[in-house]
């Protein structure tokens, strides 16, 4: 898993979204996202809140 600057969002778009703007909002990283990392946080999230709902 090597960083190739020819693929992803940025490659795209140079002038995308920025940790460092301040006008940027939760949606819009989520939306700077490919399906498959959405899917990776969407899937470890239900794991987490699963186990939290266990525990109780």
């Amino acid at each position: 898993m090597g960083s190739d600057t020819s693929e992803g969002p940025a490659a795209r778009d140079p002038s995308g979204p920025s940790t460092e703007t301040p006008g940027v909002t939760l949606a819009d990283r989520w939306m700077a996202l490919d399906r498959g990392w959405q899917a990776l946080c969407l899937g470890l999230a239900i794991v987490a809140v699963h186990l939290l709902w266990q525990a109780i």
